[in-house]
């Protein structure tokens, strides 16, 4: 979908379509917002610099968001893939295109083989995403908002980017943890609030 506006957004952008600081603002909020409030700052920003605010096209792609902003989209694991780019690029890795006469059983064990075949591999892609979650990590501020017995609450966010703060579970027993922004949920890797707590409590290795 975020294709789709892309292409449709171009004639509605007027005189504006010859700003580049426009159609990177635009396109930042398309594509690569991580948080809610991130897409909600960049995009009240956006209407506001730009005389945007009551445009009814801007209006109706925003009531869209959950279509195909990637911060709301964040509750299925989609191994970082665009909503967009899901069917092009399920059909090329499972190797056919589903069609009319194909059973839900079919696709679903083809799709299922291919899964099990790509959790053994650790590409190089894989191994940029993280080292770019690791990067982030080094320049958050951890701070502990609350504790109950073995768990620990803590608000991460980089220092510079208040739009970055998220909430982070740590367990002691286990090692466990999870934070709101639910990158490894969505994409299979930890994120950079994650991976600050793990450091802090001098965890080397990431737990099962």
């Amino acid at each position: 979908m975020n294709n789709a506006i892309n292409q449709n957004a171009i004639p509605r952008f007027g005189a504006l379509k010859r700003d580049p600081t426009f159609k990177n603002t635009f396109n930042y909020c398309l594509y690569k917002c991580v948080t809610v409030v991130e897409f909600e700052t960049n995009w009240r920003s956006m209407l506001q610099q730009y005389e945007l605010i009551g445009e009814e096209w801007f209006t109706n792609v925003y009531n869209l968001r959950e279509k195909w902003c990637p911060a709301l989209s964040k509750d299925f694991f989609s191994d970082g893939i665009l909503s967009s780019q899901r069917s092009e690029s399920t059909n090329h890795a499972i190797g056919f295109r589903a069609n009319r006469t194909t059973s839900l059983t079919d696709f679903y064990r083809l799709f299922k083989g291919t899964i099990q075949r790509w959790r053994k591999v650790y590409t190089l892609s894989l191994f940029r995403d993280f080292e770019e979650e690791f990067g982030y990590s080094i320049a958050t501020t951890a701070k502990l908002i609350w504790k109950q017995g073995n768990t620990e609450f803590y608000v991460v966010s980089i220092d510079e980017g208040p739009w970055s703060a998220q909430r982070v579970t740590y367990i002691h027993e286990s090692q466990a943890v999870s934070c709101t922004c639910k990158n490894f949920e969505a994409s299979g890797w930890l994120c950079y609030h994650c991976i600050r707590i793990l450091h802090l409590h001098s965890v080397n290795r990431i737990p099962e």
